[in-house]
């Protein structure tokens, strides 16, 4: 089975991508970059580009690329905010944050927000390439980098998989791709409230305190055992 979470350490295959993305970065220069990278390296498609929050909110929704890389540090809201915005009105579209940061606090915030990679600006080239392999494939990815600094945060997160009930686990790995729980529930055929008791109820199992450690505790374990209904 392919991991559910990959680094810069995997090999890049990147010719044959043939999806759809769409730039949110502030400065032109660096979405002209990005645009040869992607086209050139990865046969993505750059449908369309939005140099603020706003300006992207509205587009994306019009659009519906398959992906959306967004800068961090945008002159209205942040990207992680624009995030959250995108989750709500365009949920199916796959969220890759651009950023000078590279601590805990900002990584932990863009993937809460329904994220699925995060990339330093320190690393493009290399970095942005297998990020965009992955999530096409809907994969998450962290650099090295970043999975050396999360991985303090959730040492003493028990590991207790084998008690989930394969409703449990199936709503956390949803709900960790970004999907809400009227979403989680129309997939499996609950309603949103009973999609929210599986969440609850996992979370408990496994000692996990908040969206990120939930997510956190996904990309580590892929394959899990669990109980009966």
């Amino acid at each position: 089975m392919k991991p559910y979470l990959t680094s810069s350490e995997q090999r890049l295959n990147t010719k044959q991508l043939n999806q759809t993305v769409f730039l949110v970065d502030d400065h032109p220069t660096v979405r002209a970059g990005i645009r040869t990278l992607l086209e050139h390296e990865a046969g993505l498609h750059v449908i369309g580009e939005a140099s603020c929050a706003k300006e992207a909110l509205t587009k994306i929704s019009k659009l519906k690329p398959d992906m959306a890389i967004l800068d961090i540090s945008l002159p209205d809201w942040s990207g992680t905010e624009l995030a959250k915005q995108l989750r709500r009105k365009v949920s199916e579209v796959k969220l890759i944050a651009l950023s000078i940061y590279d601590d805990t606090h900002h990584i932990q915030d863009f993937l809460a927000a329904g994220g699925m990679a995060y990339v330093p600006k320190s690393g493009l080239t290399r970095d942005l390439l297998a990020a965009v392999t992955e999530v096409s494939q809907g994969r998450y990815y962290l650099p090295e980098t970043a999975l050396i600094q999360l991985a303090g945060m959730f040492k003493d997160i028990p590991v207790l998989q084998d008690q989930l009930t394969e409703r449990e686990n199936s709503v956390i790995r949803l709900m960790a791709k970004g999907l809400t729980f009227k979403e989680i529930g129309q997939i499996l055929e609950l309603s949103p409230k009973t999609a929210a008791t599986y969440r609850r109820r996992a979370s408990e199992k496994l000692g996990l305190k908040s969206r990120a450690q939930l997510m956190r505790w996904v990309f580590e374990h892929p394959q899990v055992k669990t109980q009966s209904q």
